[in-house]
């Protein structure tokens, strides 16, 4: 690469290797690396996008990315020269906190884009710094993650009010031969299903409060419930305030919620979260959502703990009649 090359080179820094960040670095490079190239016919359906990489370069051509512009991702930037640090104009990322060690590595640093809706975390420090170098500090927000919440609250009110059933009664047309009597020209339980509790005045956890998480925290808050979280890491008081949510362990959250819902990412070791021990420490009575990925979930031993839930399940019901 020439001098003058290299003076105009502007790189973009990717922190982390997300699907939705990978395609973004794409967009910035002429020749797709192996691992961007065999990934994406994979990723991409090929019956909806038979040839990717030839959609990938008609976006490219329309970004308008200026000349030299590429996308590096490195997971430790002391594996990049210190060239390649001083070419760096702008940082992405999804996971993670910019720290001020990083900003003294990149004396070039002009914009800090973190893509979701939540302003990226930076310590005192860092904060002084950014302020001090005028960097920019964005975010993007994704309507994708409001989807997934929707989803999420779809699961949660179909589990919660006995949908699957309350088809397949309709569709048989028990439901509608339904001989209850009613005081007056309304009932409201026309269904006659026992224990159709309300999502208002009840007790729901989040497991992994990220963009997700907060945006099913929200949903929960409009309709009455009262939202508890757990997170690898605590939110600030000023944070967990302005979700208006309530932090507890893990093991306590799962005993205290009527509603699990899981939005977390899956952990560095790919250990599950939640198995036979956690299904076996939720209420009876609790209903579970899973929105995260699959291996969050590991139900060995699943059979054998809902054997046990119906037991005490059965027997509360029996207590309380």
């Amino acid at each position: 690469m020439t001098a003058a090359a290299d003076a105009v080179r502007q790189c973009i820094l990717f922190l982390d290797d997300d699907p939705a960040l990978r395609l973004i670095r794409a967009l910035t490079l002429r020749q797709l690396p192996p691992e961007i190239r065999d990934w994406l016919p994979g990723y991409i359906w090929p019956e909806i996008l038979p040839e990717p990489g030839a959609y990938l370069g008609a976006l490219r051509a329309n970004a308008g990315w200026p000349d030299g512009t590429e996308g590096i991702h490195v997971p430790d930037l002391v594996a990049l020269a210190v060239k390649d640090r001083a070419s760096i104009t702008a940082v992405v990322f999804r996971r993670g906190r910019i720290d001020r060690g990083l900003l003294d590595a990149l004396p070039n640093l002009r914009v800090i884009q973190r893509f979701g809706g939540v302003v990226p975390d930076l310590d005192d420090a860092a904060a002084a710094e950014v302020i001090a170098r005028g960097i920019v500090v964005c975010v993007f927000p994704r309507s994708g993650l409001r989807s997934v919440a929707e989803h999420a609250m779809t699961l949660l009110l179909a589990a919660k009010r006995r949908l699957r059933e309350l088809d397949v009664l309709t569709r048989s047309g028990v439901a509608a031969r339904s001989d209850r009597s009613a005081p007056g020209p309304i009932t409201y339980n026309w269904t006659g299903f026992p224990d159709v509790p309300l999502v208002r005045g009840s007790k729901a956890g989040i497991v992994g409060l990220g963009d997700i998480g907060a945006e099913v925290a929200r949903l929960l808050s409009a309709f009455g419930a009262e939202v508890f979280y757990c997170n690898r890491n605590r939110l600030p008081e000023s944070r967990e305030r302005q979700l208006g949510v309530h932090f507890l362990p893990l093991k306590s959250l799962l005993a205290e919620v009527d509603t699990v819902v899981l939005t977390a990412t899956p952990s560095a070791d790919a250990a599950p979260i939640i198995g036979a021990g956690e299904l076996a420490a939720m209420r009876p009575t609790a209903v579970l959502i899973n929105v995260a990925r699959g291996s969050v979930l590991h139900l060995g031993g699943y059979s054998r703990c809902i054997r046990a839930q119906d037991e005490r399940a059965s027997r509360h019901r029996t207590s309380n009649r």
